[in-house]
């Protein structure tokens, strides 16, 4: 659109020029000059063309002028391009380098884009990155730092100085650092996890419920994937909450805290168990059992199980099959509740009835656990080595049962807890594994990468 004008106004130039030259054409005259003792006589045309070449040469020699003035500042604006097209192709070649692993190479483009471009936040990254190449922490972290302190990188920069605190175990900095990011920017998703974990690490739960709470209520604004685990973080924070009320006698206190972390929550066991166990402990024992058929209502678990034998008095009388029939009633056609059942029958010695349901476990979930309990029943019931040999051979090859995992380090738990062995925050979970020797596996990164 700006050609177009442009071309529009050089016809309406010449178009202007071209009747200036007609009119004069169509009106003839002279001009009489008398100056001192001169007299000058010309035509109007002749006079017009001497005062147009007079009017270019003047617009010659000033245009000459201007450019001989702003010599020194073209001279110095092209050596800015030219360092600028310079450092930039450094900065590439180097970041290419460190992605290649190249050090000599990272090294000499790293000191050129710092000679070339001093004020650029990707020199530093560059150059802290070159630097960990060549294993030189110390200067490693003066570029981080210097990064940190740029406009453009400063959260680049927080979180590589985190990362590297991170590496060398000092908790202390890396907390320090996880809050300086979280004050600059409270709605990153990697700074709200970091803050979390680093926070948590430290037991700082009120802290850790605070910073969740505010990220869940952004998240619901721009309704982000991120707002499920956050949910679920805060529901541990919350459990854990709970748990220091209880420890200091609270019991108002720890049972407000984990019934929130049931509802942010619905079925998840350790909420229910534990909201579970403050009712039966204020004697309010059908809240109880309400809360734990409604967690296996949404999700079955061998945990509600004995947590509803113990509150129902079921493991203290001979009608123990029925009893649990009222828990698993509300859910029955699942895998923990066929166990659940055969597991009861076979307390009682009642062979054939265990199987039934021992095998119907079979058709949701052939596991260990269930080939197991077959063995078991068979021992119990015949003695016929060679068919619970069987069982356990099938056993043997089966897929492992679900048990509480951490999905960091793999270990395996006998029951949820809020902090690893290693103090990651939320990490054990009710899942699957097909490691034998799980616990020596390294952790992952909790923060991203």
């Amino acid at each position: 659109m700006r050609r177009f004008f442009s071309f529009i106004g050089l016809l309406i130039k010449i178009a202007l020029l071209t009747a200036a030259i007609i009119w004069v054409y169509l009106h003839p005259g002279t001009i009489h000059i008398d100056w001192q003792d001169k007299t000058i006589d010309t035509t109007v045309g002749f006079a017009a063309l001497i005062l147009s070449i007079v009017f270019f040469a003047f617009a010659g020699v000033y245009y000459l002028w201007r450019r001989l003035l702003n010599m020194p500042h073209e001279w110095r604006r092209h050596r800015h391009l030219k360092s600028l097209e310079l450092g930039y192709r450094a900065l590439n070649k180097g970041l290419l380098a460190v992605a290649g692993n190249d050090q000599s190479t990272a090294d000499r483009q790293a000191k050129k884009a710092l000679q070339l471009l001093p004020d650029t936040a990707l020199t530093y990254l560059l150059a802290a990155q070159a630097a960990q190449l060549r294993g030189d922490d110390i200067a490693s972290d003066a570029h981080l730092a210097k990064l940190a302190q740029h406009p453009d990188g400063q959260l680049f920069g927080l979180k590589g100085q985190l990362t590297r605190a991170l590496q060398r175990d000092d908790h202390s900095e890396a907390l320090r650092l996880s809050r300086v990011a979280y004050a600059e920017q409270p709605t990153q998703p990697w700074i709200i996890d970091a803050a979390v974990q680093l926070e948590a690490r430290q037991r700082n739960w009120v802290q850790v419920e605070k910073i969740l709470r505010a990220a869940i209520k952004q998240a619901a604004k721009s309704d982000t994937a991120d707002i499920t685990r956050w949910k679920r973080d805060l529901g541990a924070g919350l459990l854990a909450l709970s748990d220091e009320a209880k420890n200091k006698n609270d019991t108002e206190a720890a049972l407000e805290c984990a019934a929130e972390a049931l509802k942010k929550n619905p079925g998840w066991t350790p909420a229910a168990l534990r909201v579970a166990d403050i009712w039966n402990r204020k004697a309010y024992r059908r809240r109880a059992q309400k809360i734990l058929q409604n967690a296996w209502e949404i999700a079955p678990h061998p945990d509600l199980v004995r947590a509803w034998l113990g509150i129902s008095g079921g493991e203290r009388t001979n009608d123990t099959a029925s009893t649990l029939e009222k828990l698993i009633g509300v859910n029955s056609n699942n895998a923990e509740s066929a166990i659940a059942m055969a597991e009861i029958y076979r307390q009682s010695r009642l062979w054939g009835v265990a199987r039934q349901h021992a095998l119907k476990a079979l058709e949701y979930r052939a596991d260990r656990a269930a080939y197991r309990l077959l063995a078991d029943i068979e021992q119990g019931d015949s003695g016929n080595a060679e068919k619970v040999r069987g069982w356990l051979e099938k056993a043997s090859e089966a897929a492992a049962e679900p048990q509480w995992i951490c999905s960091v380090t793999q270990e395996r738990f006998d029951t949820w807890q809020v902090l690893n062995r290693r103090n990651n925050f939320n990490t054990i979970e009710w899942t699957l594994t097909s490691q034998q020797n799980v616990a020596a596996l390294e952790p992952k990164n909790l923060l991203p990468a």
